[in-house]
């Protein structure tokens, strides 16, 4: 079974056959449902793992009790604070859950560190993961801080939205989370969207009315 998932993971494709055979040897496939909860804060980090299908979201959440996402580990792609958390023993430092079914390949914290140690494919999966992670956060924070909320949830409904789809499956406080504010705020400026003919708002749904008038409001300049 773990012979079959190496050949599914594009790092190993070109990794030195001993790198591929300890795999082999020590991955264990789990499969996670949708909705459950992989990792809390404070958590010790007892395995790596890559996802081999399905999103995993990471998020933090506040005092006030509203979470704020980090980021989503989707196929092929490694847990950045995971990796962190095994490399320096640190504990956890935020939750992740499935937001799909899950598919992963799991590795023995101790052996993931022997690989970082051993092998420049581990070496070099963790540099690009940390490359790709801290871009994601940064224009996150630079979301946060410098533009409008209308026009992050209007980006955020164009990227969402397939080529040749106009339905958005997510509710209100979820699209709050992914956007770090409030739930109340999310509304309204949806609700205002409607009224402009842009969406439609469905029970748990967003429907796409006018793309072009929501690329309108992602393209203008606008700062607080």
């Amino acid at each position: 079974m773990a012979a079959e998932i190496a050949r599914r993971i594009p790092l190993l494709r070109a990794a030195p056959e001993k790198a591929v055979e300890e795999f082999d040897q020590y991955a264990v496939i789990q499969r996670i449902p949708a909705g459950q909860m992989v990792a809390l804060e404070g958590d010790a980090c007892q395995n790596f793992f890559t996802v081999l299908r399905g999103d995993l979201r990471v998020y933090k959440i506040g005092e006030n009790g509203r979470e704020v996402t980090l980021y989503h580990v989707r196929e092929h792609e490694s847990c950045i604070l995971t990796i962190f958390c095994i490399l320096s023993h640190n504990q956890f430092p935020a939750f992740a859950v499935a937001e799909t079914d899950l598919e992963i390949a799991l590795i023995q914290a101790p052996i993931f560190r022997s690989w970082v140690e051993r092998f420049d494919v581990w070496r070099n999966h963790t540099f690009e993961t940390l490359s790709q992670r801290l871009s994601d956060i940064l224009r996150m924070l630079d979301q946060i801080a410098f533009q409008r909320v209308d026009v992050r949830v209007a980006n955020y409904l164009l990227g969402a939205v397939g080529e040749h789809s106009s339905r958005i499956r997510i509710t209100h406080e979820h699209l709050a989370s992914e956007l770090g504010t409030s739930r109340v705020v999310v509304s309204r400026i949806l609700k205002d969207f409607e009224r402009e003919g842009l969406v439609e708002l469905r029970r748990g749904t967003i429907l796409i009315k006018d793309r072009e008038g929501l690329l309108k409001k992602v393209n203008r300049i606008s700062v607080w």
